[in-house]
């Protein structure tokens, strides 16, 4: 157990950054400067009749587009109601802002990818040309192409809600570091699963939901310097 007195923020941080800047560097170099995005997503279209089988799979639609959010969503729910008993039963006290902290994760996560999705003029790949579409195939640095709409589908914000569970690495990383750590790789896990699903449905490339985790773990980190640091250093003070 990770004590007061061995807990640097800025160590922390610093760690922290490193991972994120490290990943963020790998995705860029490995989407920017290739056709990766572009041959994943060739696997699963059917150029003979022009269209992703699998858009309309009730075996994909269902469990990963559909189903698969309610976990993420009882979560939030739950911890957003456990802070409100809070204020009123004892033993929920002392999780207080750590439970708003999940809260504010789950809700804020999805808020903040789904803002800039539909701010976005990047297309989905089903509308693109090349899969049958309409829209021109751009990169993340090209600029919009004159004349297109917006096409409104980056970063990817499906999975965004199981990326907000990287919330849970916080919730526990002072205390349980070896939890923590399963929890960060759960949520990592299921994040890309709900990604990779609508990539075989081809709404989104791979690199879409690959910057979604890189911007809801960034989200996770400044909201638990904001929420949840501090008061972590006054329990073990108090200890």
């Amino acid at each position: 157990m990770d004590g007061l007195d061995r807990f640097s923020p800025a160590r922390f941080y610093a760690r922290q950054t490193a991972w994120l800047v490290g990943l963020a560097a790998l995705v860029f170099v490995t989407f920017e400067f290739t056709d990766l995005d572009l041959a994943i997503s060739d696997l699963f279209y059917d150029a003979t009749r022009r269209k992703f089988p699998l858009r309309y799979s009730p075996w994909i639609e269902w469990p990963f587009h559909e189903f698969a959010k309610y976990p993420v969503i009882a979560i939030g729910a739950g911890a957003l109601l456990g802070f409100v008993a809070s204020f009123r039963f004892e033993r929920l006290r002392a999780r207080r802002w750590h439970l708003l902290f999940v809260a504010l994760c789950v809700g804020l996560g999805p808020f903040l990818i789904g803002a800039l999705k539909h701010s976005s003029f990047k297309h989905c790949p089903y509308d693109l040309e090349r899969y049958g579409g309409y829209a021109t195939y751009t990169k993340l640095l090209d600029p919009p192409v004159p004349g297109e709409k917006p096409g409104g589908c980056f970063p990817g914000g499906h999975a965004s809600g199981g990326f907000a569970l990287m919330s849970l690495y916080f919730v526990w990383f002072r205390t349980q570091p070896v939890r923590a750590r399963r929890m960060w790789l759960a949520a990592f896990v299921y994040g890309n699963l709900l990604g990779f699903s609508r990539v075989l449905q081809g709404a989104h490339f791979v690199s879409h939901h690959l910057w979604t985790a890189i911007l809801v773990w960034a989200l996770c980190l400044a909201l638990y310097e904001l929420v949840l640091r501090r008061v972590d250093d006054r329990a073990f003070a108090a200890r």
